[in-house]
């Protein structure tokens, strides 16, 4: 039996969300695999936001809330974790988080860190400086935003 439905000829992601659909119903809690594997470390942001949109109406589609709000919480994270990469040097760290509001002690005990990404991403002052407020300024769009503008439609 062939479950694969990405890139098949004759088979579509819709068909695919049904699928999960009916496994939601048999009482299967895990059934997205995702392979993300260094997709974000050099993503390109309008494809990533035609990505999570396209995500929200296969999603809509499954009446997947909770799952939304998980892979929702989990993109802020690699995406906080992208930009932090991103400013690979003390000084640029240093220089963006002073424009994103944070005090200059704050900003040299952040920018001179030697956690890797992953922690810092998890750390309570990039999620305040890099808030959910400022990666929408930014222009990613929450996936629960989409799901629900979508859904009162």
């Amino acid at each position: 039996m062939n479950f694969s439905y990405g890139f098949r000829p004759g088979r579509k992601a819709h068909d695919a969300v049904h699928q999960a659909q009916s496994y939601l119903n048999d009482g299967y809690i895990w059934i997205v695999d995702i392979d993300m594997e260094k997709f974000f470390d050099r993503v390109n942001h309008d494809r990533l936001k035609q990505k999570t949109d396209g995500w929200v109406s296969y999603f809509y589609i499954a009446d997947a809330i909770k799952m939304l709000g998980r892979l929702d919480s989990w993109l802020r994270f690699r995406v906080r974790m992208c930009i932090w990469k991103q400013w690979k040097r003390v000084r640029t760290r240093f220089r963006e988080l002073r424009r994103l509001g944070m005090s200059v002690k704050d900003c040299l005990r952040a920018a001179n860190t030697r956690k890797g990404y992953c922690r810092t991403a998890h750390n309570p002052f990039l999620q305040s400086a890099l808030s959910n407020k400022c990666l929408r300024e930014m222009g990613y769009s929450e996936l629960l935003a989409v799901y629900f503008l979508r859904n009162s439609v």
